[in-house]
């Protein structure tokens, strides 16, 4: 089958099956909107009879992917019945781009729907037009950030030494982690004004996360929104007042429409630091600082979100008390955080000038750990600076350890390049390690093993 797009991302309900002239009704969302009918249900009933059979073999497992002459498709299935899909078109893509890679921008469509909506299930049956309304505007945003010009995620991508997944946590000089420590136990305990608390606190700077008192899961979900919308907007100039249009119409009976959390054109950063979207109250033309609402602990919890910035770190704070901002707090949250972030910030920004951090010399790599959702990469920049021969050899490498892994299985792959250049993946304990050693040929096998070995130890605790 042709797709005349080089990206279409769908979601649909497997649950029933419609009779013939009605199978678009179990679609929930389709990307590129402007797609006939016609073509989506085409797509769609492809891809439940490539389940239906493969599940013949495997009622569990079913199928993850199918790989075509002219494109990719790749399978998320995060609730019961409910199939996220996407279907890539290979001239588009590199060749290197693993399947897992493309699953990764699946799992993170579904992790913003369910940290801004809650489960996608139990909404269906009382609201499905704004289940689908709120699944479209994140399909439409995820493969914006992929075909956009000069697009990271699509970078982050089409790097063998790269992950879109993940938490990339930036170790800090005991004094800047004092100092964090600080200001993340006195938010917590003090009183931000109207008796409000703050339920959960998240560091950043820059797209490092420096603290986080909320769990891993949800850690990852909030780092990920952050990162594509506080921390470009508290970068950008003060832009003042800008209005944020719904995009859903899931609510409950009492609630305001949710916002576009997950678009950073939807956020503004005002004269005193606050991150937030605004609405216009239309009985005094004046404009409200809205916090939006999160769903965190699997949709148990509900909290709602105030980003707060001073130079390049970013402050969020998770609050029981929804709806506007009230002066009180916003002064509260000032008072307590305004000092100590700015300098946070500047020591933070001082830390990283004078610093490797994460660039290790002699080395490219990628460092995983599944168990903390925590990631660390070489930069980008550095990682560029490698042949294309070390960068297919590791493409290469890096597939054939994604074959051979099972969960809980220790696994490796050691490969020599023809240009004086080894490469090693290694999976153990539910960590993964990615590393390219050019102009290190003559170490022997045995040698870039034990090179491998010496890099992990000194680098990550990990038992390696």
């Amino acid at each position: 089958m042709q797709t005349p797009h080089p990206v279409q991302l769908c979601a649909f309900d497997a649950e029933r099956d419609y009779p013939e002239g009605e199978e678009a009704r179990q679609i929930l969302a389709y990307h590129p909107e402007e797609c006939s009918i016609h073509d989506q249900t085409s797509v769609v009933g492809l891809a439940q009879a490539l389940m239906t059979f493969t599940g013949n073999f495997d009622e569990d497992a079913g199928c993850d992917s199918m790989q075509a002459e002219r494109n990719i498709w790749v399978f998320h299935r995060p609730e019961a019945y409910i199939v996220l899909l996407m279907v890539v078109d290979r001239g588009w893509l590199p060749t290197s781009v693993q399947d897992a890679a493309l699953k990764a921008i699946l799992q993170l469509a579904y992790m913003q729907y369910t940290l801004l909506h809650g489960s996608l299930r139990p909404m269906l049956a009382v609201d499905a037009e704004g289940v689908q309304a709120a699944l479209q505007s994140i399909l439409n945003e995820s493969a914006a950030r992929l075909l956009r010009s000069k697009s990271k995620d699509l970078a982050m991508l089409q790097s063998p030494l790269g992950t879109l997944s993940g938490v990339s946590w930036l170790p800090l000089a005991n004094h800047i982690f004092t100092a964090v420590h600080s200001i993340a136990s006195q938010l917590t305990i003090a009183d931000l004004g109207d008796g409000q608390t703050a339920k959960g606190v998240m560091i950043l700077h820059d797209h490092y996360c420096l603290w986080s008192s909320l769990p891993q899961q949800d850690t990852a979900s909030l780092y990920r929104l952050a990162a594509t919308t506080l921390v470009p907007v508290s970068q950008g100039p003060s832009i003042g007042k800008r209005l944020a249009s719904a995009t859903s119409k899931i609510r409950s009976p009492q609630s305001e429409p949710q916002h576009p959390v997950h678009n950073y054109k939807a956020w503004t950063r005002s004269g005193t630091g606050f991150l937030s979207l605004v609405q216009r109250t239309a009985a005094t033309d004046s404009e409200e600082l809205i916090i939006p609402t999160l769903y965190l602990q699997g949709g148990e919890e509900q909290l709602a979100m105030l980003g707060y910035c001073q130079g390049s770190s970013v402050l969020i704070l998770l609050l029981a008390q929804q709806g506007t901002l009230s002066s009180n707090t916003q002064q509260a949250v000032a008072h307590i955080a305004q000092a100590p972030l700015r300098r946070i910030s500047q020591a933070t920004s001082e830390q990283l000038t004078t610093q490797r951090h994460c660039h290790i010399p002699g080395f490219r790599y990628l460092y995983v750990n599944h168990m903390l959702t925590a990631v660390q990469a070489s930069p980008q920049n550095k990682v560029a600076t490698l042949s294309a021969e070390s960068l297919e050899l590791m493409a290469s490498a890096r597939a054939e350890l994604q074959c051979m892994r099972k969960q809980d299985d220790d696994r490796e792959v050691v490969a020599r390049g023809a240009h004086d250049c080894w490469v090693v993946a290694r999976h153990r304990n539910g960590r993964e390690l990615y590393l390219v050693m050019e102009g290190k040929g003559e170490v022997g096998l045995a040698g870039a093993s034990k090179l491998a070995q010496d890099f992990a130890d000194n680098h990550f605790l990990s038992n390696f």
